[in-house]
């Protein structure tokens, strides 16, 4: 008995561990600037001067199959951006196109990912700043199938980003049963 009361206190301190992150007691930043005191519109500013932007992005997939957990990464180049002429509320659309790295597409298909073709992916991408966020809020969709990314750009180098995609009415690809997913991504910009 007193062991599984150990147990229980045990779990019940565990249960109460508490996750912090960088400048969580900090007061927030003034609108407009980041926590580091540098602009939010810094990728903005850069994509509208250069024209385009390079984007890796490193993400762990988690799909609807039982253990079928992928990890890999991608470039995303964003171009022939149209930006809004509102300077109180910037926004931006863009093209993308993304190239898998390495044995990532192949992993994912492996896993269940219903990505029949080995070429680069045509995306769109829209970016509008929310003042009550202090972000530009973000997101890419695909033109062949039917998954979306969120991210928040902060004018930070490196933002975070979510994904997911649910099933296809209709599809008839060999994966269809299993391409459900959800995912998390860390992107790291350069020229955004």
């Amino acid at each position: 008995m007193k062991f599984f009361l150990l147990l229980v206190a045990a779990w019940a301190s565990a249960s109460n561990a508490v996750t912090t992150v960088p400048h969580q007691c900090d007061d927030p930043p003034a609108i407009g600037y980041n926590v580091n005191g540098t602009s939010v519109f810094t990728n903005y500013d850069n994509l509208k001067t250069n024209g385009q932007a390079f984007m890796l992005i490193e993400t762990a997939v988690n799909y609807e199959t039982p253990a079928a957990n992928v990890t890999g990464a991608l470039v995303n180049w964003l171009s022939a951006a149209t930006f809004s002429d509102d300077s109180d509320r910037p926004a931006y659309a863009s093209c993308v196109l993304n190239v898998y790295l390495g044995s990532t597409l192949q992993d994912n298909i492996a896993a269940g990912a219903q990505i029949a073709v080995l070429d680069p992916k045509p995306q769109l991408m829209s970016s509008s700043y929310s003042s009550q966020g202090n972000v530009l809020e973000s997101v890419t969709t695909s033109t062949y199938d039917d998954w979306t990314v969120r991210f928040w750009d902060d004018g930070l180098p490196i933002n975070n980003g979510i994904s997911w995609e649910g099933h296809d009415a209709g599809d008839t690809s060999p994966n269809a049963d299993t391409s459900a997913l959800a995912a998390r991504q860390r992107l790291q910009g350069s020229g955004r």
